[in-house]
């Protein structure tokens, strides 16, 4: 039953008592009234034989036959007499009417004095045995008071003359006692489905506004907050409709709060996976992305783009000078600038650090030497002061076309690093346009080339340190300088010094000033040593 829906449950326990209840008076009012019928059928033929009994006496004396015939047969008349019987003391029948087959006239009662009428059951029948007593009746012939009532004495029985037997069939009380029962089972039937229709109709008033919120909830459940329960109840099953109402519209207003949040949290997270946390800019990889589509149109449709590689020059200035916070203002402010002065199709991304790059679509080589030309224009007239202190920063442009020859987006970026680094050898502050060897150009060392030469130079030990005096400007007595500035030079294989401007940009670049500066470090010390071993230093 615990698996039972509350339906069944409130159906059963609404019918289960008044099932009981049924049944119980149907087979109560039913043995009642059978045992009615049986009392009836017993009183009646005992009505009849001690009836039947005194009206024997004078034919029974006399030993009139027809007369006893004459009786038996109209009581034989009567309804569910089969047999009567009039017999003498000895047992002799005088006078019998019925169907002999169906009584016991045989048999004589105990002559027992006082004896009434003796019942005998048989399964089919009922046999009345009544005796007849022969009687005497006084009358007085000078009564004690004149003009009084002659009136005669009550009879005084002497003795049994006879008997009278009367068989009753129980066939039509068998017949009312099966009709009694059909109908009782009929009536408890119809007591029953009458319950039921009742208890269904209690169940369904009970049951159906539950199952209305049952089915709600597990609409919430499957999230469909949409859900209203509408109940004609009150009470408890109101509060909790209305609570259900209230809980679907609080999730509803609360799931839309939350898709919103997800929306804006996604909406932030394409956008934080696509630009630059610190300037607003595409990033490095969406700037990859678009210069893969820009290499797609350019050998499909057969477009002609380009791609500045931009790298700010003194920016390490900024950082050493007030700090990294100065620095990421200073490129806030920049990449605001520089991006007024592009078009709106144009792509302008931070690849890192203080690199930039331009993706100019369908533009031509020429045109896009002359926005090139205005972006260093642009950063040499762009000012930048933190805390009272001004900079004035330069950029170099390696430019590069994309066309269908292009081979890949890697290649492409790896071409305009190299540009923008022979743009910083030839001087900073320009652009150099990338020339492939097939068209005759010659390539120039970009960074990449230096990071072999720099390694190299460190474990040749091709550097060389140049020791400067500092000396005051208003000194009138000469005296030996104790202050020194060192300075970083490079021979190369050819035996030429390359000053720190060439190689230094490509070794900060590449990660390669923790070894110069170690070298330094040492060989000023070393340098220093021999000075205070040679009695020059103090």
């Amino acid at each position: 039953m615990k698996h039972w829906n509350i339906k069944w449950r409130v159906l059963i326990l609404a019918l289960l008592p008044a099932a009981i209840i049924a049944v119980l008076l149907a087979v109560h009012f039913t043995e009642s009234r059978i045992r009615d019928i049986e009392m009836g059928l017993r009183e009646r033929g005992q009505a009849i034989a001690r009836q039947l009994a005194p009206a024997c006496e004078y034919g029974l004396f006399v030993r009139n036959r027809e007369i006893l015939q004459a009786l038996s047969d109209s009581v034989a008349k009567e309804a569910d007499v089969v047999l009567v019987a009039i017999s003498d003391a000895g047992g002799d029948v005088l006078a019998m009417s019925g169907d002999a087959s169906r009584g016991k006239p045989d048999g004589t009662p105990p002559q027992v004095a006082g004896v009434g009428t003796v019942v005998t059951d048989y399964p089919e029948s009922l046999l009345f045995s009544a005796p007849i007593y022969q009687s005497e009746t006084r009358v007085d012939d000078f009564p004690e008071q004149s003009g009084a009532k002659l009136e005669p004495s009550r009879p005084k029985r002497i003795s049994i003359i006879g008997w009278v037997k009367v068989t009753l069939s129980k066939a039509s009380t068998l017949d009312r006692r099966d009709e009694l029962l059909r109908n009782s089972l009929l009536i408890s039937l119809l007591v029953l489905m009458g319950a039921a229709l009742l208890a269904l109709r209690m169940s369904l008033g009970i049951t159906g506004p539950v199952e209305k919120l049952v089915g709600a909830v597990e609409s919430i459940g499957r999230g469909d907050l949409d859900v209203k329960v509408h109940v004609d109840a009150g009470g408890e099953i109101q509060t909790l409709a209305q609570g259900i109402n209230s809980m679907a519209a609080s999730l509803k207003a609360a799931q839309g709060n939350l898709q919103e949040k997800i929306d804006l949290a996604t909406e932030q997270l394409s956008y934080q996976a696509s630009h630059d946390t610190l300037t607003g800019l595409i990033n490095r990889r969406e700037f990859e992305a678009r210069l893969e589509h820009s290499l797609s149109s350019a050998r499909e449709h057969g477009a002609t783009h380009a791609l500045c590689f931009l790298d700010l020059d003194q920016f390490k200035v900024v950082n050493d000078t007030c700090g990294h916070e100065a620095g990421d203002q200073l490129l806030r402010h920049l990449a605001y600038h520089l991006k007024n002065k592009i078009r709106d199709r144009d792509t302008l991304a931070r690849l890192g650090g203080d690199e930039f790059a331009l993706l100019l679509e369908n533009c031509s080589l020429e045109n896009a030497q002359e926005v090139a030309r205005g972006l260093l224009d642009s950063i040499h007239s762009f000012r930048f002061s933190w805390q009272a202190t001004p900079f004035v920063i330069g950029g170099s442009i390696g430019l590069v076309s994309i066309t269908r020859r292009s081979e890949s987006a890697a290649s492409v970026l790896s071409n305009a690093d190299a540009a923008c680094y022979t743009a910083k050898d030839l001087g900073r502050n320009r652009v150099y346009v990338f020339q492939a060897p097939e068209d005759g150009g010659e390539v120039r060392p970009a960074g990449t080339s230096w990071v072999a030469r720099i390694n190299q130079a460190l474990e040749e030990h091709r550097f060389r340190l140049y020791y400067q005096p500092i000396v005051p400007l208003s000194n009138d007595r000469p005296e030996r300088p104790r202050y020194y500035e060192a300075l970083l030079r490079m021979v190369q294989d050819n035996g030429d010094v390359v000053l720190p401007m060439a190689f230094i940009p490509a070794a900060e670049r590449y990660n390669l000033m923790q070894g110069i500066d170690r070298w330094v470090v040492e060989n000023v010390f070393a340098d220093y040593r021999r000075l205070m071993d040679a009695g020059y230093a103090m």
